[in-house]
């Protein structure tokens, strides 16, 4: 058990909102589970960044690691075609 920080009922654990007061008691998990612009254009052009921090948020962020270890794919593209061409 355990009680709603809004207005002190108890209520189960796997409770989503209280029922006494109707205040959302858990967090969505996706809540922060948003792309970053910024953090994929970095692995845009340093591939190795993206792939270390899609391992590291691969379990608690799944769509922001996705995102990131793709475009850190696309930046890895890119480079062996231009080291290709420029050759």
């Amino acid at each position: 058990m355990m009680y709603c920080e809004n207005c002190g009922a108890e209520i189960s654990k796997e409770a989503y909102v209280c029922p006494k007061c109707g205040v959302k008691v858990k967090k969505d998990q996706n809540e922060n589970d948003i792309p970053n612009t910024g953090l994929n254009i970095l692995s845009l052009f340093i591939p190795l960044v993206g792939i270390i921090l899609y391992f590291v948020w691969k379990n608690n962020t799944p769509k922001k690691a996705k995102s990131i270890l793709t475009f850190a794919l696309i930046g890895w593209v890119i480079n062996i075609f231009l080291n290709i061409f420029l050759w």
